[in-house]
């Protein structure tokens, strides 16, 4: 009879013990954890492919941490671009804008950071694109310094006042041409090759037209160039 009362109390006190390792672990008021929302942003493009000189790259990063809601112009079956909605995070924006595509010229598949590329319909191997930052991005000189870096013209010296101006937004902007061996982010060097490009500094925007290439390519694409930028509108 003894043993049986032992055994019918070890039971009830091996019960015991499982609720309670089973009960939950209450925190005393007050004391409770406390969690904080982080925002993520996206990684500061325009320093990371060298679109902003290094002094300015962190003024244009901040800028376009927020990512904007913005139209970008796509490919229809007439020379007029039509807007449609996209978001471009980095200080890289698309508001709405549409050109008129020169003959000979093609749109080419979308690429980050521009708002529009074209290449040949004739197989010529030039490039040209649009970019437009939402920021000063250094200004005119430091980027024109920077295209002569990608051409190996480090020692030229270009003035502006000097150059020929094309409008672009309203605006007269330097038509500028260098010829040298272009590098590209791949780091291959193409001899002979040409840059043709304008940049049009906006209150709150900078719009680049860069055109490179082979440099007999590049001059017979000159005038539709021009006439390209010429074209540009930006939407109300």
């Amino acid at each position: 009879m003894k043993r049986l009362i032992l055994i019918i109390l070890l039971a009830f006190i091996n019960i015991a013990c499982i609720s309670c390792n089973n009960s939950p672990t209450v925190i005393p008021h007050g004391e409770e954890p406390i969690t904080k929302n982080v925002d993520l942003f996206p990684l500061p493009t325009p320093q990371r492919f060298g679109l902003v000189p290094p002094d300015t790259a962190n003024k244009s990063a901040t800028q376009g941490l927020s990512p904007a809601l913005n139209t970008l112009a796509t490919p229809s079956s007439s020379s007029q671009s039509e807007p449609i909605q996209q978001t471009s995070p980095g200080g890289f924006i698309a508001p709405e804008i549409t050109w008129e595509t020169p003959p000979g010229w093609q749109e080419a598949s979308r690429k980050p950071m521009r708002v529009v590329t074209f290449t040949s319909k004739d197989k010529e191997h030039w490039e040209c694109y649009v970019s437009i930052i939402s920021s000063q991005a250094g200004g005119i000189e430091a980027n024109i310094k920077r295209w002569a870096k990608q051409m190996l013209r480090d020692d030229l010296s270009i003035d502006t006042s000097q150059s020929p101006k094309i409008v672009i937004l309203g605006q007269d902007t330097p038509l500028i041409e260098i010829d040298g061996t272009y590098t590209t982010t791949q780091g291959q060097s193409l001899k002979d090759y040409k840059l043709l490009g304008s940049i049009c500094p906006l209150p709150d925007m900078t719009l680049f037209v860069k055109m490179v290439g082979p440099k007999d390519e590049v001059e017979k694409q000159k005038e539709n160039f021009i006439n390209f930028c010429k074209s540009l509108k930006l939407g109300n």
